[in-house]
């Protein structure tokens, strides 16, 4: 997660006041942002789908406070 965060900013130029794209996904919650996802498929195609592997990934790695 934490190299993930840091590639997001460093790599591809994620808002660094987001603390990353991760931590922007688990700061709206999980759920939020797979339902955004699926909004924006449905309007602007698969390239917004997350698949079943992404999904069990996201949770699967989400860090416990």
């Amino acid at each position: 997660v934490h190299d993930g965060n840091i590639g997001s900013i460093f790599g591809i130029g994620f808002p660094a006041w987001t603390g990353g794209a991760l931590q922007f996904i688990y700061g709206q919650g999980i759920e939020s942002f797979e339902a955004r996802c699926a909004e924006l498929a449905a309007r602007h195609g698969s390239g917004f789908a997350l698949g079943e592997a992404v999904k069990s990934s996201l949770r699967q790695h989400q860090p416990a406070y």
